[in-house]
């Protein structure tokens, strides 16, 4: 578990990304390829740093999502174990395999160092009582490499902080080929240049 690509001993590092995706929450952009959702995940996640040996995508429906609609998600790799339409049940499933899975990442201890991903396309419960932040604050705390998601109109003060994600993506800015929140920022705020 380990930061971004710094030096050529990084590249050796073995790496392991799982989604976890509340499709209820984030459908696929219109007019976007859900074929094509791992690689536009790896690209990005390459960008900043990170690789993606070893990736997996667990889906969470709302059951409202058609059958045909279904077909093409899991052809693009994505993976559902539940289809709950109370959003509650949904997101206490994810954060129950998010904890899962890191544990059963952790154990046995590997002799190889690795780098592990959390991407978590998940909307909270506004002024619910969950662990969703708290889950993703304690994972990036153990060393797991923690990213969200947040909807295309999530104001720039709402958006989680360091301690929770790495890298914040808005959801249609991921989709086509977008830098993280951060990233954004600092982008629109740097002075122009007129050489």
């Amino acid at each position: 578990m380990s930061a971004p690509v710094q030096n050529m001993s990084d590249l050796f590092v073995w790496s392991e990304t799982r989604v976890f995706w509340d499709v209820g929450d984030f459908p696929a952009p219109p007019g976007t390829c859900i074929k094509l959702f791992r690689e536009i995940v790896e690209r990005a996640l390459l960008i900043e740093g990170y690789r993606c040996y070893d990736f997996s995508i667990k889906g969470y429906d709302a059951g409202k999502l058609p059958f045909r609609l279904l077909g093409h998600y899991v052809m693009a790799g994505v993976s559902f174990d539940l289809r709950a339409e109370e959003k509650c049940t949904r997101l206490n499933c994810m954060l129950g395999d998010m904890i899962n899975w890191a544990f059963e990442s952790m154990n046995p201890p590997r002799a190889v160092p690795r780098q592990i991903n959390l991407l978590v396309i998940a909307k909270d419960i506004p002024g619910g009582d969950t662990e969703f932040v708290r889950v993703c604050h304690d994972l990036q705390e153990t060393g797991f490499n923690v990213f969200l998601i947040v909807p295309d109109d999530c104001p720039r003060k709402e958006v989680p902080p360091p301690t929770t994600a790495k890298l914040v993506w808005r959801w249609t800015s991921l989709f086509h080929g977008g830098l993280p929140v951060d990233a954004e920022d600092k982008y629109l705020l740097k002075p122009a240049s007129f050489h």
